[in-house]
């Protein structure tokens, strides 16, 4: 998946993404989760998004490989710019 699908097809609140690759993990299924605070442990708390149900429910990154929306968004952008679509 390109980083313009990931922007294009993560759910609404999505913060971070995590996509494996290899020949272990196919199709390569995005994992969208979200971090917010907990204000019950007082830190930063990842949700994961659960397609089949469309609900966030706690989760935890899988490969500690995560990437960031800003990231992702920069790089679309970026992107853009060398194919002189940026305006």
């Amino acid at each position: 998946m390109t980083n313009q699908e990931l922007l294009e097809n993560g759910p609404e609140g999505w913060t971070h993404v995590e996509v494996f690759e290899g020949e272990h993990y196919s199709p390569q299924k995005p994992y969208f989760f979200r971090l917010k605070f907990a204000p019950w442990c007082n830190r930063p708390q990842y949700s994961a998004w659960d397609a089949g149900n469309e609900i966030w429910l706690e989760g935890l990154p899988r490969s500690g490989s995560m990437r960031s929306r800003p990231d992702i968004e920069r790089i679309v952008y970026l992107e853009s710019v060398l194919k002189g679509e940026a305006v």
